[in-house]
């Protein structure tokens, strides 16, 4: 159960757990550091934050809750910790109407959950009705900034959910940042991938050795739902006005890395996460003009949340 009302921020274990109600019956596991369905006038920004393939909110949650704690904000920040479980969790207590998606692929990139009796929705609809429940003025009055922060498999999911996600209004008076850190792959927004040695852009030679290198979520074609809603022309838009931050660990270089994703389409984007971050970049300085996402590196930080999230870069990023 959340924490009460007027009691201290919640900044681990069981007891920051709760059960988010997204509506239809359904509900998304949560850890929070305070209700979210009670008034609470200090609360001046929010942090929500995404785990990695591992679906560890539990181990997310305290490393985001110590970082503000490490810049004096613990009381006045919420932070929110969403688990997107998996069919092979198969968590024997699972509620009523609580969501889970078939594999790590499917939440991550914006699919609907598994079938449920009462029904299924888009890992992307179930952040932004909870968004949208952190914009509520009767609930936040003071709240004025959000930051939506992954780290690595969390990181794609935040990538695309910047691009992919449908507008807002509960959030018009609320400043939203994303914060992208560590990723293995990126949405790109064409079918040009960079070019060995030079820094250029083209198709790939050996594409067709690669047929799906440009279907999503690597790319636009083959879009899934929560793609087709939006239409090429407003995700594009999208991409160009949304404020991201790239947290790079300028360690995070190892090609060999247990968890890097190494499909062909993956590393048509680079040989690992620093170079493919850094390229990502490129590739909208090259097509997207007046973009408004810029790189940030962590000297001497490798593929670790924690050292991300605690590093002196990381918390000027998340608590701008």
């Amino acid at each position: 159960m959340a924490p009460a009302v007027g009691a201290e921020p919640c900044l681990g274990g069981p007891g920051c757990w709760t059960l988010f109600p997204l509506g239809d019956g359904l509900a998304l596991p949560v850890y929070t550091s305070h209700p979210l369905d009670r008034p609470a006038p200090q609360i001046e920004r929010a942090v929500v934050v995404v785990h990695g393939i591992y679906r560890n909110a539990h181990q997310y949650f305290p490393q985001i809750t110590a970082a503000a704690g490490l810049e004096g904000l613990r009381r006045k920040t919420l932070v929110v910790a969403p688990s997107f479980a998996i069919k092979s969790d198969d968590r024997p207590r699972r509620g009523v109407g609580e969501v889970y998606w078939r594999r790590n692929r499917n939440w991550r990139r914006g699919d609907h959950s598994a079938s449920r009796p009462e029904g299924r929705i888009s890992s992307f609809v179930a952040v932004e009705r909870l968004l949208t429940q952190l914009g509520a003025q009767e609930l936040f009055p003071n709240l004025r900034k959000i930051t939506l922060v992954g780290h690595s498999a969390g990181g794609q999911f935040v990538q695309r959910f910047a691009v992919v996600q449908a507008l807002l209004p509960a959030l018009d008076d609320v400043r939203v940042r994303y914060v992208v850190a560590n990723p293995g792959t990126y949405l790109y927004l064409n079918a040009q991938r960079p070019t060995v040695g030079d820094q250029g852009f083209a198709l790939p030679y050996q594409a067709a050795r690669c047929p799906r290198y440009n279907r999503y979520s690597y790319g636009l074609e083959r879009p899934n739902w929560a793609m087709r809603r939006v239409g090429e022309d407003i995700l594009l838009a999208r991409a160009r006005e949304r404020e991201v931050i790239l947290l790079l660990g300028a360690a995070d270089n190892d090609p060999g890395h247990k968890t890097l994703n190494r499909t062909c389409a993956a590393a048509l984007q680079g040989r690992h996460r620093l170079e493919r971050g850094l390229l990502f970049k490129a590739h909208l300085d090259r097509f997207l003009a007046g973009h408004r996402t810029r790189v940030i590196q962590i000297p001497g930080v490798g593929h670790s949340s924690e050292d991300m999230f605690r590093s002196l870069e990381g918390r000027r990023a998340i608590f701008f």
